[in-house]
């Protein structure tokens, strides 16, 4: 899967910025969960896992649920508009 047709850095880096500033913290974790997706299935997926992996625990945990809420909620959109 190519990142480029998922994710346009450049725009969700405007996004998170305005976001931020806002103090938007509910929308800054839905992008934050977006960015993770697109990360773990693009091409380039195994260089990020490996940098997930080398984070802390903790934080490992964190990713993983934010990855996991985003899978789960792609599957059912994909259910609900290809059933």
């Amino acid at each position: 899967m190519d990142c480029d047709l998922i994710c346009d850095l450049p725009v969700i880096a405007r996004h998170v910025n305005v976001t931020a500033e806002r103090g938007d913290k509910q929308e800054l974790g839905r992008m934050l969960q977006l960015v993770l997706g697109c990360a773990v299935n693009c091409d380039d997926k195994q260089e990020y896992i490996r940098r997930i992996m080398n984070m802390e625990e903790a934080v490992q945990h964190d990713v993983m649920k934010a990855i996991q809420e985003v899978r789960r909620f792609y599957h059912v959109a994909v259910l609900m508009f290809f059933p």
